[in-house]
């Protein structure tokens, strides 16, 4: 576990766009089911997950300090999903996104 907030919250989102880009087919299975949700009108999963996922991204937001959390959560949970597909077309290395996750977390990358 890391001790420093903001150096956390930058592991966390790093292992996040990690286990997608190594492991193969996961990518397509999250939005084969996200995808069977919406289709058959359980929008409550995909709600759930979505504000797991931003809960967690919101905590560690405000543990390291950051401007309005909930909302910076929120736009950086849909960042990551395009992330996340962006990475299916062509790979993208961690050091190359962390400017675009700089302007939407407003923290310092580690």
């Amino acid at each position: 576990a890391h001790s420093d907030p903001t150096t956390r919250f930058w592991r966390v989102v790093e292992a996040y766009l990690d286990f997608y880009a190594e492991t193969p087919g996961t990518t397509t299975v999250w939005f084969a089911y996200w995808l069977s949700n919406m289709e058959q009108k359980r929008l409550d999963r995909n709600e759930e997950m979505q504000n797991r996922i931003a809960g967690v991204l919101g905590a560690l937001l405000a543990d390291a300090g950051a401007d309005d959390p909930p909302a910076a959560a929120r736009a950086l949970f849909s960042y990551l999903v395009g992330a996340v597909l962006r990475q299916e077309v062509h790979p993208i290395a961690f050091e190359d996104l962390k400017p675009e996750l700089t302007t939407l977390s407003k923290l310092e990358s580690v």
